[in-house]
């Protein structure tokens, strides 16, 4: 799931972050920032080649022989630069870039703490912050969240430092409720990290990171109204919505209404379904977890045949000809949802950014479960649910 997550952010950034053909340059851009960029750009270029091309493959043959574009060297090539030019402004934008292209590659540490130590206020680093934001093992990511934060003269920086310390605290939380109820899990942070970072995660306290974490999207729907996120929506909108997730979207709440059409262009309602147990999942043929995870789905439905129990997917997929043809050849025969791509409506309202995500609501169609759960949490949920239905 993290690759994938991983995967949609770094899209977006990319997009963002890249500049159009006719953009004409800034007067403070240097020679690092332009040259960064060109190979950002020719990064994505190739990237999106890759992609279309794969969408048109008909076979698996095809598509094993499809370039890509090897994110480690173009990563490697912007860390040569920063390296060579450590004090140059534009050093930013390539270890910036370094990240987005390779993010949690080999270079992804040394990035993150030149970033650290000499560019805390660079524009240019709000870019990379989400990615940063994932890597919960390296002392340096939390304290240059706050400093970004904290000193960034941009208004747009400093609200997605917000954001990622965010993202950064409620994983957290997690992780350390995770670690203290698995020792084995403790143990084997130790073996991959090291005792002192699995003791910083450990040693925490989750309610205080989650409390937090609320008070700086509070913050940042007050502050940041205004400033631009997306093409779609400003800062404090995207504030708002991640805050509505973690006070509305909770286990014990009911869950709002879906309204919206299917694959087929048919309408499609939550509450249709309201007294069966439902298994709310996202998914997406871009997505290989999701995928993996069909054959699963279609054994539970399978196996609930004839009871109170329905499964419906939120699609994310924009083009609608592939999906339809990946549903035949994959035998999913339960509706969707058609959302219309990662970002659609349905996946902004419930602010779903991890694919998959599945939900386990109730009859009463309050929610039960939440998560990326796998496929024996998955069973456990529905067959504990359904007792009661």
């Amino acid at each position: 799931m993290l690759r994938v997550l991983l995967g949609v952010l770094i899209t977006t950034a990319v997009a963002s972050a890249v500049p159009a053909a006719d953009e004409p340059r800034a007067e403070n851009q240097t020679t690092i920032q332009v040259r960064s960029d060109a190979l950002l750009k020719e990064f994505s270029d190739a990237s999106r080649r890759g992609y279309e091309a794969e969408h048109k493959a008909k076979t698996d043959e095809e598509r094993s022989k499809i370039p890509r574009p090897d994110g480690g060297a173009y990563a490697e090539r912007l860390m040569a630069m920063a390296r060579e030019h450590p004090d140059d402004p534009g050093a930013a934008a390539a270890l910036s870039n370094a990240i987005l292209i390779d993010p949690f590659g080999r270079s992804f540490p040394e990035a993150v703490k030149r970033l650290a130590e000499k560019h805390v206020k660079s524009p240019r680093i709000k870019e990379a912050l989400q990615s940063i934001s994932f890597a919960g093992t390296l002392p340096e990511v939390e304290p240059l969240l706050r400093a970004v934060l904290k000193d960034n003269p941009d208004a747009a920086a400093r609200g997605e430092a917000a954001l990622a310390l965010v993202k950064y605290l409620t994983r957290m939380a997690k992780e350390t409720n995770y670690l203290a109820a698995n020792p084995e899990a403790y143990q084997r942070v130790i073996a991959s990290s090291g005792q002192e970072a699995a003791d910083r995660i450990k040693n925490r306290d989750s309610k205080a990171m989650l409390k937090e974490a609320e008070t700086l999207l509070e913050s940042v729907v007050e502050e940041h109204a205004n400033v631009p996120y997306d093409e779609k929506q400003s800062l404090g909108e995207r504030a708002a919505t991640i805050l509505h997730e973690m006070r509305e979207l909770v286990v014990g709440k009911p869950a709002p209404e879906i309204e919206g059409k299917d694959v087929d262009g048919k309408p499609m309602k939550l509450s249709e379904h309201r007294g069966k147990v439902v298994v709310l999942s996202w998914w997406a043929t871009w997505c290989s977890p999701c995928m993996a995870l069909v054959p699963h789905e279609r054994e539970l439905v399978r196996r609930m045949e004839g009871k109170p129990f329905v499964l419906l997917g939120v699609n994310g997929d924009e083009d609608r000809g592939r999906l339809e043809h990946q549903m035949k050849a994959n035998g999913v025969s339960w509706r969707s949802w058609y959302d219309g791509g990662p970002d659609g409506p349905i996946s902004t309202r419930w602010n779903v950014t991890g694919w998959p995500t599945v939900y386990v609501l109730d009859r009463d169609g309050v929610i039960r479960y939440k998560g990326s759960l796998d496929v024996r949490s998955l069973d456990e949920a529905v067959d504990k649910l359904l007792p009661e239905s």
